[in-house]
């Protein structure tokens, strides 16, 4: 006799459950060199830092254990699950509103302060094709998140600590982080030490300044929110699509940070600038989900190459189609089938986790805390509020304009 599949609430509860045990901590994608003995054999020598995260990237055996990788508190990964329990608080109540008031503990512990901004990142030293970022650089893309799940925090408690931690995200990124400027508009850099424009990261921003100065009136935040929206506005192609960054090895096109794109989009449009944001939100809608998704709801990495398919492209699919699913007919459904094949093929049901990857030639089982599980949390958590919603409605129409973050 068959067992019956655990339910999307089963599986969020045994999520949470299984990260707070472990305090919250775990591995990720990109630690390599968290590895004190992967730095040592770096010699300081970038070419070979990118060789050693690609390779524990890539590696469908985990060398965590054998090169004493410790497991690390993430401030994204705390993040998403402090967004995730504050979205089914209204289900759960006390309970979530616990876990979320834990988690938002742990942000604030991990903060980096400075006159007055509120900072966060990485908690492992890492090497892109750009530069080199010692562990605990602040970022804006950590950053950002982290701000989401405080304002998430303070609309849940109405908390005012929560809102300043939010407004102190803000003054990071408009304080520290590099402008490349366009006539009027404005692109945000990744961290305070490089000059790259990559557009996930410039709208994101974009969206929690102008969700800060909804709630405080900050003029200055809604003004840089308009700006970094101009400027990515303008580089979207004609398509639809935009490509990952502006530099000359940044040109791919890929399916997540597409999903954040229209996320953010679309969590503005929701304010003064929706007349603006309306075509290029349509016509970037229309690009993916034409081009990141088999017809069994699969999801594509890249829009020219299907692997490797990621747990991370399946979360952010999930949540871009229940946001937009007020905007666009058959988003909803596209989200239900999203995670019908996410749960059938991505989760390991007898560890009860998620796995990382399926390649076209093996598939890399290594569950992430911060890559896989908190983001497939998020996930969850939207879409049973969002289905608990539509249950409600007479026509099964429901609103969902944060950004799921």
């Amino acid at each position: 006799m068959m067992k019956t599949p655990p339910t999307p609430e089963q599986i969020l509860r045994k999520t949470i459950a299984q990260a707070r045990k472990a305090a919250w901590k775990g591995w990720d994608p990109y630690d390599a060199l968290s590895s004190p003995l992967v730095r040592a054999s770096s010699f300081n020598l970038p070419v070979l830092r990118t060789a050693w995260i690609q390779l524990f990237k890539r590696s469908p055996v985990n060398l965590r254990p054998l090169t004493a990788n410790p497991k690390l508190e993430n401030p994204k990964a705390l993040a998403l699950f402090a967004s995730a329990a504050w979205e089914i608080a209204p289900l759960w109540n006390r309970e979530a509103e616990t876990i979320a008031h834990e988690i938002l503990d742990r942000i604030q512990r991990l903060a980096i302060r400075q006159g007055g901004q509120v900072s966060w990142g990485y908690p492992f030293d890492w090497q892109s094709r750009a530069f080199f970022a010692p562990r605990n650089t602040p970022n804006v893309i950590v950053t950002t998140f982290c701000g989401h799940a405080f304002l998430d925090g303070f609309e849940g408690s109405r908390d005012e600590h929560y809102l300043a931690e939010a407004v102190g995200a803000c003054r990071f990124i408009i304080g520290s982080l590099q402008q490349t400027t366009r006539g009027n508009s404005l692109c945000f850099s990744y961290t305070p030490l490089d000059r790259s424009r990559i557009h996930n990261a410039n709208l994101l921003a974009a969206s929690l300044l102008e969700r800060t100065a909804e709630v405080t009136g900050h003029s200055e935040f809604r003004q840089a929110a308009e700006q970094a929206l101009q400027y990515s506005l303008e580089a979207q192609n004609a398509d639809g699509s935009w490509p990952y960054g502006e530099a000359s090895n940044q040109r791919w096109i890929d399916g997540f940070h597409t999903g954040f794109n229209l996320m953010a989009l679309h969590a503005m449009a929701q304010g003064p600038w929706r007349n603006r944001i309306m075509s290029a939100l349509s016509s970037g809608y229309a690009y993916y989900n034409n081009t990141f998704f088999l017809e069994d709801g699969t999801p594509r990495y890249f829009s020219n190459n299907t692997y490797p398919i990621d747990i991370h492209s399946a979360a952010v699919a999930i949540l871009t189609f229940h946001a937009l699913s007020n905007e666009f007919p058959g988003a909803r459904s596209k989200a239900r089938q999203v995670l019908s094949w996410t749960l059938a093929h991505l989760y390991n049901t007898r560890r009860q986790t998620f796995i990382y990857q399926k390649g076209r030639f093996y598939d890399i089982r290594i569950s992430y805390l911060r890559w896989a599980d908190a983001w497939m949390a998020r996930a969850l958590s939207t879409h049973i509020t969002a289905e608990s919603l539509a249950a409600k409605e007479p026509h099964g129409s429901y609103a969902s304009s944060r950004l799921p973050d």
